[in-house]
């Protein structure tokens, strides 16, 4: 069972009032960890870390999370970098993402005012198609 969330669920109605404390914070001491010699992660993996738009005081600590399916729009959208060359923004808005009965992912987190980590990799090959894929290209 799963649910559909939304941008307008979050309170990202105001971007001109967010207060960068929580961010920085939240980075300074992670940084701090990571440089003391704490980081429990192998090579090429990585924190993504989503804060949400609240202060301090209103942060209800850090939660590690899942990734959340994002759905995407099918829409895009041409923009111009500093150089003029084009690049497209592809299905971005509305934000929204599918939800698990967890609830366990970082929209998910976000949404409630906690800081959501979580562990991601570079290798995002699917190693259980792999067979498959190979069965399925040469007997095509």
């Amino acid at each position: 069972v799963s649910t559909q969330s939304t941008w307008d669920d979050l309170n990202y109605a105001n971007k001109d009032a967010w207060d960068y404390e929580l961010a920085m914070k939240t980075i300074h001491d992670l940084a701090k960890k990571i440089l003391e010699g704490e980081f429990p992660l192998g090579k090429r993996k990585l924190l993504n870390i989503n804060i949400p738009p609240c202060s301090i005081e209103e942060c209800k600590g850090l939660k590690i999370t899942k990734a959340g399916y994002r759905e995407y729009g099918n829409d895009s959208h041409m923009h111009r970098n500093p150089r003029g060359e084009e690049f497209y923004w592809i299905g971005l808005h509305p934000l929204s993402w599918q939800s698990d009965e967890s609830k366990s992912c970082d929209f998910e987190a976000v949404k409630e005012n906690y800081v959501s980590i979580t562990p991601i990799q570079l290798d995002m090959t699917s190693y259980n198609d792999i067979e498959t894929l190979k069965g399925w290209i040469t007997n095509g």
